[in-house]
């Protein structure tokens, strides 16, 4: 089966939509499938690649000031339209419901008739394009994949639920199953065994608010045996605030910026807690791998924490809407963190059985050919 994803920025690119894009192509092509990716042309990247299998096609982008998604522009990308190669494809598959690349891949499903599979990504964007014109683009698609229960029901509000099927980003489960010592990071840090480390990895800006948690809970900080460990490509951005700095000198805080998978691996196994602060998550990978490490979770009740935290049991929920209730929910995990890591230890059996990839891509499989007998 020849299969088209259509993607607003692939690997080497750092995020939860490579990450998910790159690891199903690479399992997909190992599996015989011939897959073929069309997206930006990113730093360190080149016109056209071939890697484990996967063909990818890159197009320069135009990058609106301000924006970063979903307008990440190939407008070079339009002329495959006029392309009879397009044609040959069984299925197509794109990411992100709003994004310039999905909008293309449905005009090619309207001119080849090609079955067309929209993983969605929901995010609540404003404006008459996402309200409009990306229903619209759910509309063309034969199958929306929603990643969570959250998203499906956001998405169940702009689409026919009857076309929805949930499947969730996959985790290796070896990785997880064979994870560094708790003693390595920390041993490199020189944070003590007996400190409590609570853990951030992602992005730290815009609706990830880790900046508005930082200062509500600063005197926390310095009053408890704690030390914030933030990983994430744009962490640095965090040192540009004073109070930052100020806890970063205390070592109350510790930011790794770009860190290696080998180190994100290193964090969870030296981590005790993990913190997640975000308004909204289509998914939220770290969430899950931290659940896959067997830490307790506290988070804004978003993507798919609200599939794997059982409130009071392996972490404590929080509403998306309002930062501040995210601190004595950590206060009260702290207080708890025995209790919770058991817990989250039983939990995270589960969750390795649950969330393999070798299971998740099953699901794919099954979408593909269902689509394609339509």
């Amino acid at each position: 089966m020849r299969l088209a994803f259509f993607v607003h920025k692939f690997y080497p690119s750092i995020g939860g939509t490579q990450l998910l894009t790159y690891e199903l192509s690479r399992r997909l092509s190992k599996l015989g499938y011939n897959v073929e990716v069309y997206t930006s042309l990113t730093e360190n990247t080149e016109f056209y690649e071939s890697l484990e299998g996967i063909n990818i096609f890159r197009f320069p982008r135009i990058q609106l000031p301000l924006i970063t998604y979903p307008w990440c522009l190939t407008p070079s990308m339009i002329k495959i339209l006029a392309s009879d190669s397009m044609k040959h494809y069984d299925v197509i598959h794109s990411f992100g419901y709003i994004t310039f690349q999905s909008l293309l891949a449905s005009l090619i499903k309207m001119r080849f008739r090609i079955p067309l599979v929209i993983t969605a990504q929901y995010h609540p964007w404003n404006g008459l394009y996402p309200k409009m014109l990306g229903k619209r683009i759910l509309r063309l698609a034969d199958i929306v994949i929603a990643q969570c229960s959250w998203e499906r029901e956001k998405l169940e509000l702009i689409t026919s639920r009857e076309k929805i099927i949930t499947i969730p980003v996959g985790i290796d489960k070896t990785e997880f199953e064979h994870l560094p010592s708790r003693n390595m990071l920390r041993e490199e840090l020189h944070i003590p065994d007996d400190t409590i480390i609570m853990l951030y990895i992602g992005a730290v800006t815009g609706h990830k608010r880790i900046s508005d948690f930082i200062k509500l809970f600063s005197r926390y900080l310095l009053k408890l045996n704690t030390t914030f460990l933030i990983l994430g490509k744009d962490a640095h951005k965090l040192k540009f605030h004073r109070l930052t700095r100020l806890l970063e000198k205390k070592r109350k805080i510790i930011i790794m910026s770009s860190p290696s998978r080998r180190d994100i691996l290193k964090a969870y196994a030296a981590a005790d807690i993990y913190i997640n602060t975000s308004q909204h998550e289509s998914f939220g990978i770290s969430i899950l791998e931290a659940a896959a490490s067997g830490l307790p979770i506290v988070s804004t009740n978003t993507g798919i924490a609200l599939d794997i935290v059982s409130n009071g049991f392996n972490g404590y929920l929080c509403p998306a809407d309002d930062i501040r209730e995210i601190v004595p929910a950590t206060i009260k995990a702290l207080k708890n963190i025995h209790g919770l890591l058991k817990n989250a230890k039983i939990m995270r059996r589960s969750i390795l059985m649950k969330y393999d990839w070798h299971k998740v891509i099953g699901k794919y499989i099954k979408v593909y050919n269902e689509v394609y007998n339509i």
